[in-house]
């Protein structure tokens, strides 16, 4: 951003202050009134495509992102963000491709096997978003992140799958993660509420295992 003319800085600085403010469409006019003029900073048009995505417009945030990642591929950020783009625009064989390469370039990044778990659901590939998850765990747990979100997906496909042994380990290092974290209260909360949700459809013994998790 320091190297970029000034004016180039002026109408930046204004696009991403709008974005912030949740004014997507002036943040779009500014930076497109500028990429006019300087249409080579992939600054700029990262920002204008994050502006296009959010104000629906995917199919433009597709063409920005595309470019981006062919001038630059191996930039995870540019690759996550055209994932993205082609996830809210259904796209979701090539979602997925972006977002398995993003996660070779950046296997650290917690939104990129979140996103791509969700590409496998919305496409009906549970056995896909199963083993992304399992390995999503894998690689976090070795490298210490926090994956309190992975585990949600988990305790879930355990649900679905009736894996009450499964269940209660990924209860049980749950219950671990969050007691290291700031994040127990939403723990505790996501548990109470899939235990009900489990209790539902007369799985009392998981429902039990998931309130005396939150609980604790």
């Amino acid at each position: 951003v320091g190297s970029m003319p000034e004016i180039v800085r002026s109408y930046y600085g204004e696009g991403k202050k709008a974005l912030e403010l949740g004014d997507a469409a002036t943040a779009i006019r500014l930076l497109e009134e500028v990429k006019k003029l300087y249409p080579d900073f992939a600054v700029v048009n990262s920002l204008l495509g994050e502006a296009y995505l959010r104000n629906s417009n995917s199919g433009k945030a597709i063409r920005v992102f595309t470019d981006l990642v062919e001038h630059e591929p191996d930039h995870a950020g540019f690759v996550r963000q055209l994932a993205h783009a082609y996830a809210l625009r259904g796209w979701h064989k090539k979602a997925i491709d972006q977002y398995r390469r993003a996660l070779e370039l950046d296997e650290d990044n917690l939104s990129l096997w979140l996103g791509l778990i969700k590409c496998y659901h919305r496409a009906d590939d549970l056995e896909r978003a199963i083993e992304t998850v399992y390995r999503g765990v894998e690689v976090s747990n070795k490298k210490g992140w926090d994956n309190i979100e992975l585990y949600y997906h988990l305790i879930q496909i355990d649900i679905l799958l009736e894996e009450q042994e499964e269940m209660k380990k990924h209860l049980e290092e749950m219950k671990k993660k969050a007691a290291e974290n700031e994040d127990r209260e939403n723990v505790a909360w996501f548990l109470k509420y899939m235990a009900e949700k489990i209790h539902d459809v007369g799985l009392y013994q998981e429902a039990a295992a998931a309130i005396e998790a939150a609980a604790e």
